[in-house]
């Protein structure tokens, strides 16, 4: 699978969360992503919880043409105030399948909120001649809990094999908040002569917690 970008593309994603809870319960199952058996390119992704950005991670090979500019950009912000407010979440669980030829796989589990898994395309990422890639992830958690509780079963991702042939495994797990996985390609990434690549990961928290508890 291959995606070619014409002279000019750009892609911004912004993720705002401005909710208000009070006196609120929240509960959920969980998720689970599990990636079947298959020679080829894969990519599985379970988010739980809240203001999880898996973005701009293109699935196969990302390319710039010559002269071509392509850019993304990914805007986490959480602005949440929650009061007296309880949450249970289920975990997340992402697990990849098998191939006994030759696998590239991403599986990515991020249990909370606040979780930046970007810029992080699934193969290979090609730059052609003067051809301009930009990037850039930023997360701001300016989030406010008074008298709140959040209770998690964490986040697991477990990868594939390829017993017999090649093998390109990326596996993220995130928990918590305000975790950052940026600018990873999973295979090869190749900048030809008078191309540019640049990638730019921003994390920010300023939350403010009052007799709040995480667990």
């Amino acid at each position: 699978m291959a995606q070619g970008w014409s002279p000019l593309c750009f892609n911004r994603t912004p993720n705002e969360d401005w909710s208000h809870n009070k006196h609120t319960l929240i509960k959920d199952g969980g998720a689970e992503a599990t990636g079947g058996s298959t020679t080829g390119i894969q990519q599985n992704t379970a988010q739980d919880g809240r203001q999880n950005a898996n973005c701009a991670n293109a699935h196969g090979t990302l390319v710039s043409v010559a002269g071509g500019r392509a850019n993304g950009h990914c805007d986490n912000k959480d602005s949440s105030h929650s009061k007296h407010t309880t949450i249970k979440g289920g975990g997340a669980e992402a697990s990849g399948g098998s191939s006994g030829t030759g696998l590239v796989q991403q599986n990515t589990a991020q249990a909370g909120r606040q979780n930046a898994n970007c810029v992080n395309p699934n193969n290979a990422v090609i730059s052609l001649t003067d051809s301009r890639s930009e990037a850039r992830c930023m997360t701001l958690d300016h989030s406010k809990s008074v008298h709140a509780a959040e209770f998690g079963r964490g986040a697991e991702s477990a990868g594939g094999s390829a017993p017999l042939g090649f093998l390109a495994l990326q596996n993220t797990a995130q928990t918590g908040r305000q975790n950052d996985n940026c600018a990873n390609p999973n295979g090869l990434s190749l900048t030809a002569s008078g191309s540019h690549l640049r990638t730019q990961c921003s994390t920010v928290d300023i939350s403010k917690n009052i007799h709040a508890v995480r667990k």
